[in-house]
């Protein structure tokens, strides 16, 4: 069993020591599935939450270095109308 790790191992153990008592083994595979699937819909919701943020803050530099630039290379208009 070249490759197989410790935690394979352990797992397999714990598999077939489950296995014995059929009835339990049903009830933790089914408590297991549904801890998978919150777990998988927490992970969901928390990736997307924070591809918004990253969206939002590059959204947000975007416009504060277009105003910068637009700010230096032509100065506002209330300005020219006073300096005028």
């Amino acid at each position: 069993m070249v490759g197989v790790g410790f935690y394979e191992i352990c797992l397999i153990t714990l598999l077939v020591g489950l296995l014995w008592n059929k009835k339990d083994f049903a009830k933790i595979l089914f408590n297991l599935g549904k801890w998978y699937s919150k777990f998988q819909k927490m992970w969901l919701s928390f990736k997307n939450e924070l591809k918004n943020h990253l969206q939002q803050a590059e959204i947000d530099a975007y416009r504060t270095n277009a105003e910068k630039e637009a700010h230096t290379k032509q100065p506002l208009t209330s300005q020219t109308k006073n300096d005028q």
